[in-house]
């Protein structure tokens, strides 16, 4: 390979672009500072106290449990290895806990049918809570 060749090269295809990225530098830009406790403080006063939906979607027959808390609109989902009550009652335990812990007080549940066994979690925490009837189903689900 010989220096014409690569100058032929170049005529041909252009200048090496990744070699060029590679050794070029960005300025550093400044970050915008947010005091974020302001932001915290007017949702604490506004929506502290949170009524959550709880229901189980599948997807390609896999089980996931979803929670969306209504005004702050707060949602999760976990993927749960099976519908036993222990499994289900460790994930809604979980999401009250994620809650409770940024402040959140969760006041009520909305649950479908299929899920009325997380009772047990609602009497010990002090939250009260709602189970749809028959051929009812949690509202969230549809959004």
């Amino acid at each position: 390979m010989t220096r014409q060749d690569i100058l032929r090269a170049e005529d041909i295809f252009g200048p090496n672009i990744g070699s060029l990225k590679g050794i070029t530098t960005c300025t550093a830009q400044k970050h915008v500072e947010k005091n974020i406790q302001d932001i915290l403080k007017e949702i604490m006063e506004r929506h502290g106290y949170v009524t959550l939906a709880v229901y189980v979607i599948f997807i390609n027959m896999i089980p996931f449990v979803m929670t969306m808390s209504h005004n702050i609109h707060f949602v999760t989902a976990e993927l749960v290895k099976d519908m036993k009550n222990n499994t289900l009652v460790t994930s809604i335990e979980l999401v009250i806990q994620a809650n409770q812990s940024r402040g959140f007080k969760i006041q009520a549940i909305l649950v479908d049918g299929q899920l009325k066994h997380i009772q047990q979690i609602s009497e010990e925490k002090g939250i009260q809570m709602n189970i749809c009837a028959a051929n009812e189903h949690v509202a969230e689900r549809e959004r």
